[in-house]
């Protein structure tokens, strides 16, 4: 709407993915275990392999590189999926520098994550990660902890 840049990490499959794929402001990053490099599909869309968080981290530095002075608005919708097909150390390990590497009050960044998917012990140390947390359940959306 602001017309700022918007990065979403997703499944082609997803409910965001099939919601925002027309709009053309909207890069997606889809997630997929049948690339081992990234891969054009089509002018918004690259598959990424779903396993290689380098290649995640590479993305969220060129897109900071290509708006030094903009806003930037990221949506990392497969937190769950990342933590069940690399582990949750690396996981972990990931969105510590991501959180660090997208910090400034400039950028919009939204990590979601399944917590019901996980042990509670590896839903609370990633979820510790950040200083803002909102949750959605059937009652809606509940601030859990802003800064």
């Amino acid at each position: 709407a602001n017309l700022e840049p918007i990065v979403i990490f997703t499944r082609r499959s997803s409910a965001v993915h099939s919601s925002l794929s027309e709009q053309k402001a909207v890069k997606f990053f889809c997630l997929t275990q049948q690339v081992s490099v990234p891969k054009e599909f089509s002018e918004n869309e690259m598959l990424l392999p779903s396993n290689d968080t380098s290649l995640m981290l590479d993305v969220f530095d060129k897109t900071l590189k290509a708006h030094p002075q903009g806003n930037i608005n990221v949506v990392f919708e497969g937190l769950s999926d990342l933590v069940l097909s690399v582990g949750f150390e690396k996981t972990y390990g990931f969105v510590r520098y991501a959180v660090e590497m997208l910090a400034s009050p400039r950028n919009t960044v939204l990590f979601l994550l399944n917590q019901t998917a996980h042990d509670p012990k590896v839903a609370s140390s990633l979820r510790g990660l950040f200083s803002n947390q909102i949750f959605f359940g059937k009652d809606g959306i509940k601030t859990v902890k802003l800064r």
